[in-house]
C-alpha cells in the first residue's frame, strides 16, 4: 500500500489536517515532487516515468511516519466503530473483545469487526488510492487454554472470507491462540541453531572478537528481541532459549565459555532486564507515549510509613 500513497492527497492532508506550513511543508513537497522512475535489463533503459505516488523506498523512519499521517483519519473510522487499534507502517491492527459463553456478544463483535472493515475499504477506494490486501488479512482469536475456542465464523470482507487462524505474526513476534509462545520460542530455536552452525563452520578462521559479533548479530538478537513477552513462560521454554545461548557461547570459546565469563546473562536474567529498563524509560519520560499512556506510577494516600530526611 505504500506504494499507493497519492503525492496529491497525502500533501493535502499534511496542510489541511496537519496545518505543516511554510518551510517544513516547502521541504515535503519537495521531497516528493518531481520523482521519476526507469527500468534496466541487459543494459537497455526504459523510458521514464514520472512518479505520482508511493513513498520514496530507502526512507527507513520519514517513509514510515508519511505513510501513517496519510491514513491518521483511519483512526477516528476505527473509533467510531468502538475498536481499538495499532497501526506501523502499513500494518493495521484491530483489537475487540467478547465473551465465549454469551452468543449475542459474539454476533454483535462478528458484525462490528464486518462493518468496520468495510468502512476501511470504502475509505481506502473512494477517495484515498489504496486497497485493503485481504491476502494478507488474518483473524486470531486469543483465548484460555484450558477452555475450547469460541466456535466464530468467517469474517466477510467485501467477497472474500477471512477464516480463523490458529496463530499470526506481528512484527516478527509469532502470536498462537493461547497466547503460550511455543510456536515463537520454535522459530526462534530454529533460527538461531541454524546461524550457530553456520559460524560454527568458519569459527577457526576468525578470531573471538569477530565471533562474539556475529553471534550477537545473528543470535542473541533473536533471543532479545521483544523477550519481555516471555516473561512468566513455564520453566521447560526458557531452557529452550538458555540451551541456544549456551551453545553460542561455545561457539565463541570451547574452553571458558561460561556466561558468567562472557558478561552474558541467562535468558531469564535478560527478560527481567529488558522489563525493569522499559520500566526505567516509563518513569523518566523516556518511553513511547503508548507505553507511558497505559502506566500509572502508585502513590499511596498515607506516607507515614515513608523515611524522611532528619531536620536540624
Amino acid at each position: 500500500m505504500c506504494r499507493s500513497v497519492d503525492h496529491e492527497i497525502l500533501l493535502h492532508r499534511l496542510r489541511s489536517t496537519f496545518s505543516i506550513k511554510g518551510n517544513a511543508y516547502a521541504w515535503l513537497q519537495s521531497y516528493l515532487t518531481d520523482r521519476s522512475q526507469s527500468v534496466q535489463i541487459d543494459g537497455t533503459i526504459s523510458s521514464v516515468h514520472p512518479l505520482r505516488s508511493g513513498v520514496p523506498q530507502g526512507s527507513a523512519v520519514l517513509g514510515r511516519l508519511l505513510y501513517l499521517l496519510y491514513t491518521a483519519p483511519l483512526g477516528d473510522l476505527i473509533r467510531w466503530h468502538d475498536m481499538k487499534f495499532h497501526l506501523y507502517a502499513d500494518d493495521t491492527q484491530l483489537h475487540t473483545t467478547f465473551s465465549c459463553d454469551d452468543d449475542a456478544d459474539l454476533t454483535t463483535a462478528v458484525s462490528r469487526i464486518e462493518s468496520c472493515l468495510a468502512d476501511i475499504t470504502d475509505w481506502m477506494t473512494t477517495a484515498n488510492k489504496l486497497k485493503l490486501n485481504t491476502d494478507k488479512t488474518e483473524l486470531l482469536i486469543f483465548h484460555s487454554k484450558f477452555r475450547l475456542p469460541p466456535q466464530l465464523p468467517s469474517i466477510t470482507v467485501g467477497t472474500d472470507l477471512i477464516k480463523p487462524k490458529n496463530k499470526a505474526r506481528n512484527i516478527g513476534v509469532v502470536f498462537d491462540d493461547t497466547l503460550a509462545m511455543s510456536c515463537h520460542i520454535k522459530n526462534i530455536v530454529k533460527g538461531a541453531f541454524y546461524h550457530l552452525r553456520n559460524i560454527a563452520k568458519t569459527r577457526k578462521y576468525i578470531n573471538t572478537a569477530t565471533a562474539e559479533v556475529l553471534v550477537h548479530s545473528f543470535v542473541s538478537s533473536k533471543l532479545d528481541f521483544c523477550n519481555s513477552l516471555l516473561y512468566d513462560l513455564p520453566k521447560y521454554e526458557i531452557n529452550k532459549l538458555q540451551s541456544v545461548l549456551n551453545a553460542a557461547a561455545r561457539v565463541i570459546d570451547h574452553v571458558t565459555n561460561t556466561l558468567k565469563e562472557l558478561h552474558w546473562l541467562p535468558v531469564e536474567q535478560r527478560i527481567i532486564f529488558k522489563i525493569n529498563l522499559v520500566w526505567f524509560k516509563v518513569l523518566n519520560n523516556l518511553a513511547p507515549s503508548y507505553l507511558t499512556e497505559l502506566l500509572r506510577v502508585y502513590e499511596p494516600a498515607r506516607r507515614s510509613g515513608l523515611l524522611l530526611n532528619p531536620t536540624t
